[in-house]
């Protein structure tokens, strides 16, 4: 009975760990979309407040139990805002451009008017 429990106890860790890696492919596909070369640059940034030791044992290292330390859940969706975030902030630079040279082009025939009168 107690090595039927062990086996069942060990499979369900193994299931677990497998979770794990794959929200470390997860993690580290959403590093890349978010513009970090590499964990160590996403570490660094003060903003979170992180080790990089830490960061590099999720998904990786085993805790004493012989269970992967998992990537916490926060930072998936920390990752997505960051993303957006980006994203909005370059398409409003963007826009910002676009406005500006309508606002040049518009000067530029102002004062054409007034040289031709």
């Amino acid at each position: 009975m107690i090595v039927i429990i062990l086996q069942i106890t060990v499979g369900l860790i193994k299931m677990k760990n497998k979770k794990m890696r794959k929200d470390k492919k997860k993690f580290l596909e959403l590093l890349r979309q978010a513009g970090f070369k590499d964990i160590k640059q996403f570490a660094d940034l003060n903003k979170i407040g992180l080790g990089y030791s830490t960061v590099v044992k999720w998904g990786n290292e085993k805790d004493k139990n012989g269970r992967v330390r998992p990537v916490p859940k926060w930072i998936f969706s920390w990752l997505r805002l960051y993303i957006e975030n980006r994203e909005f902030r370059s398409s409003r630079k963007d826009s910002e451009i676009i406005i500006e040279n309508i606002q040049l082009k518009e000067k530029i025939e102002s004062i054409s008017n007034i040289i031709k009168s």
